[in-house]
C-alpha cells in the first residue's frame, strides 16, 4: 500500500460482478450433485450473512477499508471465531454460483476476489488498530477470514 490509493471496493465490486454476470451464459448445473453443493454454498452464506447483521448492524458496515465513524468493535457471535465473516459469506454465495456456472474463468476471478479481500482485510485491520487499541488483542486469538485455519 505505501502511499498508494488502491480502490479495494470498486475492484472488487467489478470482480463481484464478473462473477455472477449472467450474460456470459446460463448456468449449467441446476440439479445433480454439484447443484446441491452449490446450493449448499449458497444456503451457508445466507446464514452466515443473518448471524453476522444479528450481532453487528448494518449501520456499523463500510464497503471501503476505513471504519465508518461511530463504528464500534463487534466481538460476538461469528465474531468470536473469525475477524471478516462477512467476506467469507461473500466468497461461499460467490463460490456457490460459480460452482452452477461450471465455468473455470469464474474460479478465476473468484480466487482474484479473494486476494483482493485479503489485503483489503489487511489494510482495515491497520485501520481498525488505530481506532481501537483492544484490536490487537482480539486480533491475537481469531482467525481471519476462515474459522480454525486462516
Amino acid at each position: 500500500m505505501n502511499g498508494v490509493i488502491v480502490p479495494f471496493f470498486q475492484i472488487q465490486i467489478v470482480l463481484m460482478i464478473a462473477v455472477v454476470a449472467p450474460w456470459l451464459g446460463l448456468p449449467s448445473a441446476w440439479t445433480g450433485a454439484r447443484a446441491i453443493v452449490a446450493y449448499g454454498l449458497l444456503a451457508a452464506a445466507a446464514l452466515l450473512f443473518l448471524w453476522v447483521v444479528r450481532h453487528n448492524p448494518l449501520d456499523n458496515f463500510s464497503g471501503r477499508p476505513e471504519p465508518p465513524p461511530g463504528n464500534r468493535l463487534i466481538t460476538t457471535g461469528p465474531y468470536r471465531f473469525i475477524r471478516h465473516p462477512m467476506y467469507l459469506a461473500l466468497l461461499l454465495a460467490l463460490a456457490g454460483i460459480t460452482l452452477l456456472y461450471g465455468e473455470p474463468w469464474r474460479w478465476l476471478i473468484l480466487a482474484v476476489l479473494a486476494t483482493v479481500l485479503h489485503f483489503k482485510a489487511r489494510l482495515e485491520e491497520r485501520l481498525l488498530c488505530e481506532r481501537f487499541p483492544e484490536y490487537r488483542q482480539y486480533q491475537a486469538h481469531t482467525k481471519s477470514i476462515l474459522p480454525f485455519v486462516l
